[in-house]
């Protein structure tokens, strides 16, 4: 006996990888109590990094760490 897939489950693990995504991906610095890295940003990349939408993502990525 074949059971129906339940597609709810798809899309909420699709929106969980990609809150992991923008939770890894948009941060240069990390410091913890147990070290850290700390990245340096290029001259050539600077105006990317302080443009709008990647902005966005950095905020969509502080709300995501609200709730990590």
């Amino acid at each position: 006996m074949k059971q129906d897939r339940n597609e709810t489950y798809d899309w909420l693990r699709i929106i969980a990888t990609l809150f992991v995504l923008i939770g890894h991906s948009s941060y240069l610095s990390i410091n913890t109590k147990y070290g850290g890295v700390n990245y340096v940003l290029p001259e050539n990349i600077n105006h990317i990094y302080y443009s709008l939408p990647f902005l966005a993502v950095r905020k969509i990525s502080g709300l995501v760490y609200g709730f990590h």
